[in-house]
């Protein structure tokens, strides 16, 4: 089961990055630098129905791997360019 997973995530990562809607994705440590707490993911939609669909689709949302999630608004006030 968790090859197929991560298979769906490799291409469902790959679909996104081409869409250029991805601008950022990893996890999120414990003070101990080691425990993982969960993940970060940026994305650039201009709907939060787009994030809702985003999410929906995502294989560890539909696997059960990530049982909880957030959206929350950011503005980027430093681009690099």
């Amino acid at each position: 089961m968790w090859m197929a997973v991560l298979r769906s995530v490799v291409h469902s990562g790959r679909r996104i990055v081409s869409t250029r809607r991805l601008s950022g994705i990893g996890p999120i440590y414990a003070d101990d630098g080691v425990t993982s707490n969960g993940s970060v993911f940026v994305v650039n939609f201009e709907t939060r129905a787009e994030v809702a669909d985003f999410i929906a689709a995502d294989p560890f949302v539909i696997n059960g791997v990530y049982r909880d999630w957030t959206v929350a608004l950011f503005k980027n006030i430093w681009t690099q360019d």
